[in-house]
């Protein structure tokens, strides 16, 4: 790696390789598309994780809405007493956890989904004078109702406000579990759990190439204090539930990331030099004429040039171009704007330009090839 020295690090108790490779990557993304590729695939991952922790969060839902069903039936019932055949083919005698409060009042949920507005539905769950454990089933009986809802209109929109209005004031506070038995069906069963691994701590799971670029972002937001994060959603003022919600994943990363990757050097600039071969594959794939950029993030020098194996005119300047292509002294490059783009004008340095020559009429193309002088 190259030597680096901009960027503050975080504490002289960060590992010198660790505040060496934030750097590094704080020189990349000085380049803005750079910057945009590793924001990029930091959304990626998050979708992803999201994407799989709502997965997760849904099948834990269903199985604890059938365990709070059981806890209604009686001990004897079929389903909850422990014998040595199943009910049915593949049930399994499993443990679950419920809340001490299995639910809130039908009566109290429906009243809430019908509220006209959200200063309506808080004072009715004001005057329900409901304890903690109790707002916390309300909130999930509403978030239940909205999963797979294509319900319109406004009553949605208060029904969401309320979850988040809930959730703000009971996020710090413990609701108490208890466990209870009984037969589960396949799909609720624990091997059926949808899988939402992290990625960390590192292990001999190989990283996907967007775990690599936000896992490196990371680094470089919590190691380097004094450049701007390559976070792609910086915080303003205060945050609802939402959207705290929606950049989770990657909040999660930053909080967690150097304490789980102290120790693993090699692997962080392995995972450093795989992102920097997607760049280069990224600037590759790309049309030289149209990105005009060897490598992602760098433009050519005039001693540099595109390679061009389509004959183009003398370097000479925009003005030129538009009295020799117009043939009138008068012309102004404007009057060619249209006639450049289509002949791929290019940048010689200075104030010097060349098109190509291809596609152009033969008196056209004759007046450019006149010798310059």
């Amino acid at each position: 790696m190259p030597n680096a020295s901009k960027g503050k690090p975080q504490d002289e108790e960060t590992p010198a390789w660790l505040k060496s490779l934030a750097k590094h990557v704080g020189l990349l993304v000085r380049k803005n598309d750079v910057r945009l590729r590793f924001q990029k695939m930091i959304k990626r991952w998050v979708r992803r994780r999201t994407a799989e922790l709502k997965d997760l969060h849904q099948w834990e839902a269903k199985r604890r809405k059938y365990f709070e069903k059981l806890t209604r039936l009686p001990r004897d019932d079929v389903l909850r007493a422990k014998a040595d055949k199943p009910p049915k083919p593949g049930w399994k005698y499993d443990e679950g956890l419920v809340t001490e409060n299995i639910g809130p009042e039908p009566d109290l949920v429906s009243r809430l989904k019908a509220a006209e507005s959200r200063k309506a539905a808080r004072a009715i769950l004001c005057e329900a004078k409901l304890k903690i454990k109790e707002l916390r089933a309300v909130a999930d009986a509403l978030r239940e109702e909205e999963v797979g809802e294509e319900e319109g209109g406004r009553k949605k929109q208060h029904r969401k406000e309320l979850v988040e209005y809930i959730m703000e004031r009971t996020v710090d506070c413990r609701v108490p579990w208890q466990r209870i038995w009984g037969w589960v069906p396949p799909t609720l069963q624990t091997e059926a759990e949808p899988v939402a691994k992290f990625f960390l701590p590192l292990s001999h799971t190989a990283l996907m190439l967007d775990e690599k670029y936000a896992l490196l972002a990371a680094v470089h937001d919590v190691v380097l204090l004094a450049i701007p994060k390559i976070n792609p959603w910086p915080t303003k003022g205060k945050q609802t539930w939402a959207q705290m919600m929606k950049i989770m994943p990657y909040a999660v990363l930053t909080h967690c990331a150097i304490e789980n990757i102290t120790g693993h050097e090699a692997e962080l600039r392995i995972f450093f030099s795989d992102v920097k071969a997607d760049l280069r594959a990224v600037t590759a794939a790309a049309s030289p004429t149209e990105t005009g950029s060897k490598e992602l993030g760098e433009r050519p020098s005039p001693e540099e040039p595109l390679p061009d194996n389509h004959p183009r005119c003398a370097p000479m300047s925009k003005a030129e171009m538009a009295r020799r292509l117009c043939d009138n002294q008068n012309a102004r490059p404007r009057d060619i704007k249209a006639t450049l783009a289509k002949q791929k004008l290019r940048s010689e340095g200075g104030n010097k330009w060349t098109i190509r020559l291809d596609g152009l009429d033969t008196k056209s193309r004759a007046r450019m090839e006149k010798p310059m002088g």
